[in-house]
């Protein structure tokens, strides 16, 4: 039976659920061409996609790394969330535009949800690091929590 923790985030989620840890096996089945999306910067990494082509991922600029979210043609640099966080990485995006990821701060990874231009913090209580990792048009958020040295996941449920 999965257990249930509250997670933190200016009142947005209801609640985190632990589930059971699964294997799964990926092939990757195509590339982006540069020309299409690794132009702007020195080194682009394309980590989430939805149905509409938004893409979101991480940016070296050749002067630090950021998060990114291209979308009918233009980039958008997504920048910290605030003064001392750094590393924001965007991996999912769904059909709301709706993006979850990480950023650190205080030597601790913190998961997040980036929605209208606001950032929104998602931590598991009593964790050692959060992690964001998709997001689904009903604004599901799954993602991994640390404690010690082991894994686990969670899904976070939005308030309805």
């Amino acid at each position: 039976m999965a257990s249930t923790t509250r997670a933190r985030s200016s009142g947005r989620i209801r609640q985190a659920t632990a589930v059971p840890a699964i294997t799964a096996t990926f092939t990757t089945t195509a590339s982006i061409p540069r020309s299409t999306i690794l132009q702007p910067w020195e080194q682009t990494y394309a980590l989430g996609v939805n149905d509409l082509g938004e893409i979101v991922g991480l940016a070296n600029d050749g002067i630090d790394a950021h998060g990114f979210l291209y979308s009918k043609g233009n980039y958008l640099r997504l920048n910290d969330p605030f003064p001392g966080a750094f590393g924001t990485e965007p991996i999912g995006i769904n059909n709301l535009s709706q993006i979850v990821g990480s950023y650190t701060y205080n030597n601790a990874s913190h998961g997040f949800l980036y929605d209208n231009g606001v950032y929104t913090t998602i931590d598991v209580p009593l964790a050692d690091g959060t992690y964001a990792l998709g997001i689904n048009d009903r604004g599901q958020i799954v993602g991994t929590y640390v404690v010690g040295n082991t894994l686990y996941a969670f899904l976070a449920t939005p308030q309805q």
